[in-house]
């Protein structure tokens, strides 16, 4: 009988290309409902400048460095003074102005003077001429938050939140878009008022962006975010507030990982118990 079922998997080894001999799934290490990955569009951990879960490669603008002092492992770092540096990508990721979500870990460096202004992470969609970003404002001396569905041109659709935020600190922020409302979370907490957010901007002298450490429209770049931003994922629907719960994990923060099985083990397994 063991004969048999050598002979038998040696048949079957023979049939399996190497490239096939490992199956593997993409997962986060938190995932309550197991939803995490639907809609997701690009994850970045920030080791580097590359796509975890697709093919939107980050182009580093200026040589952005990479700092061991991430909330997971490494972080982009902007450093204490940044006038020019900066993470692309010269695609809106597919979110095309619709349902979008964007979550991402900072931590701010440098602190912005009345009037200063950040935008560590932003989504910018030709089609629609619209820009979906998280922007931090000192706005005359009190320090604000926007979780902002930009119509360009037209209006700032933005869900607006007085929050003093700490210098070397880190915090997890969720902007979210459902279609009809712009909602916004800080440490897994949904913060402000749920804003109505719908149809699009006018100027069309723009393009396909995607940013970190900066806001990029294709034509005018800016609000450089002197800190780190870790772990930053774009969806093309609204998180849930378990999710966002998830992807906070308590300030422990998560990433996502590689699992999977060689059918070899597997057939080994299978050869052990029999």
């Amino acid at each position: 009988m063991i004969r048999k079922l050598l002979i038998t998997i040696s048949m079957i080894l023979g049939l399996i290309s190497p490239i096939s001999l490992l199956a593997v799934t993409k997962s986060f290490q938190v995932d309550t409902g197991g939803t995490l990955t639907n809609g997701l569009l690009s994850y970045y951990q920030l080791e580097d400048v590359s796509d975890y879960w697709s093919v939107n490669t980050l182009t580093n603008v200026n040589a952005i460095s990479f700092a061991s002092s991430g909330i997971v492992s490494f972080a982009a770092n902007g450093g204490t003074a940044n006038s020019n540096k900066y993470l692309k990508v010269d695609s809106d990721l597919g979110t095309a102005g619709a349902s979008t979500s964007i979550s991402c870990w900072l931590r701010i460096n440098t602190d912005l003077g009345s009037g200063g202004q950040y935008n560590p992470i932003a989504i910018f969609d030709l089609g629609t001429v619209t820009q979906q970003t998280i922007f931090l404002y000192n706005n005359s001396g009190t320090k604000q938050v926007w979780f902002l569905r930009q119509r360009s041109g037209v209006a700032n659709d933005a869900n607006i939140y007085n929050w003093d935020w700490s210098v070397d600190t880190w915090y997890h922020l969720v902007y979210t878009y459902d279609g009809t409302n712009v909602y916004g979370y800080i440490n897994g907490t949904g913060v402000g008022t749920s804003t109505p957010a719908s149809g699009n901007g006018t100027n069309n002298n723009n393009a396909d962006r995607f940013s970190i450490l900066a806001y990029d429209t294709g034509q005018a770049i800016g609000n450089y975010f002197s800190g780190l931003v870790d772990e930053a994922g774009v969806w093309n629907r609204a998180l849930t507030q378990t999710e966002v719960t998830d992807l906070y994990n308590s300030g422990a923060g998560q990433t996502m990982i590689t699992t999977g099985e060689t059918i070899i083990k597997f057939l080994m397994k299978i050869f052990w118990w029999w």
